[in-house]
């Protein structure tokens, strides 16, 4: 059972939240996404989007792969990609399933986005790009883009919805792998009952759920015994592996989260986790470490 709820509660966001996409906007008569991946010259279709919070997004489309990249502002300037940065690159290659590059793996990737001209008032936004993309699961497998070029390309402003009301950010070590996410999140604030829901999901394949925790400074203990029906705190993580399998860790071994600030009138709080959870047949374990996080969220 819990293994099912948590698997409605992941679809959901996946489809809800990251996946259900508008449909592309039109390119205008000058509009221009050019690259070079891996040698190989692309020009290619593109958009972007803006959130409520700020953060933007720009997305090129090909049949052979996808470029998008994620910002947490819109700032004119130069926007480095490493392992420090919440700004970060993918490069999706085409393979079953789709093969996710990041750009924020190791020391090894990174790059740069610089945002060259910004025109609200028409929604258009222009810049370079280049940056070496990791495959988090065979850090040999790198993708590079070179000479990446955007030209009035068209965004729209993505409009508040209930399935997507907080914004995350969220730092993360899996095993040998370090993530860090800024993203619009499906979850809740409950002030009155004095708890948190967070459900997030990431381009690389990678799922965060932290549910029922207590919103009231100090550390809370997952309990490796709970039950979803008595609405304790409980935390699940999933995985596509390099096969495409999909994996759900849910049953602590040993993890705890701790709430370090709580700020009501500003609508924040952070906070730090730790997991060490197995799979529902207890043959695979995965312990998440360094886990940080700060929520955002803006009054109805």
């Amino acid at each position: 059972m819990k293994n099912l709820l948590i698997r409605i509660i992941y679809c959901f966001l996946i489809v809800g939240v990251s996946c259900k996409k508008p449909e592309q906007l039109p390119p205008t008569a000058n509009s221009e996404f050019n690259y070079t991946l891996n040698g190989v010259d692309y020009k290619v279709s593109a958009d972007g989007e803006i959130d409520e919070f700020g953060r933007f997004e720009i997305r090129g489309f090909s049949g052979e792969n996808n470029v998008f990249f994620e910002l947490i502002n819109s700032d004119i300037g130069e926007h480095p990609l490493n392992v420090n940065s919440y700004d970060v690159g993918f490069i999706a290659l085409k393979g079953s399933p789709f093969h996710y590059y990041n750009s924020n793996v190791n020391t090894t990737s990174g790059g740069m986005i610089t945002i060259e001209n910004i025109n609200y008032t028409d929604s258009l936004i222009s810049g370079k790009f280049n940056y070496t993309a990791i495959y988090p699961f065979d850090k040999s497998r790198k993708a590079t883009i070179t000479n990446g070029t955007f030209k009035n390309i068209r965004f729209r402003k993505v409009p508040k919805t209930s399935a997507a009301n907080l914004y995350a950010k969220v730092s993360i070590k899996v095993d040998d792998m370090e993530y860090k996410m800024a993203r619009i999140a499906s979850g809740s604030i409950l002030e009155s009952t004095k708890e948190f829901n967070l459900y997030l999901t990431h381009p690389s394949d990678q799922n965060l759920v932290l549910h029922h925790i207590p919103l009231t400074l100090g550390k809370t203990i997952i309990k490796s015994n709970y039950t979803i029906s008595s609405n304790e705190p409980y935390v699940g993580y999933d995985s596509i592996n390099d096969t495409g399998y999909f994996m759900t860790f849910y049953k602590p071994i040993d993890a705890s989260v701790t709430i370090t600030y709580i700020d009501t009138i500003a609508n924040q709080v952070k906070g730090t986790f730790d997991f060490y959870l197995t799979n529902s047949d207890s043959s695979k374990n995965v312990h998440l470490t360094n886990g940080a996080f700060e929520l955002l969220w803006k009054d109805e």
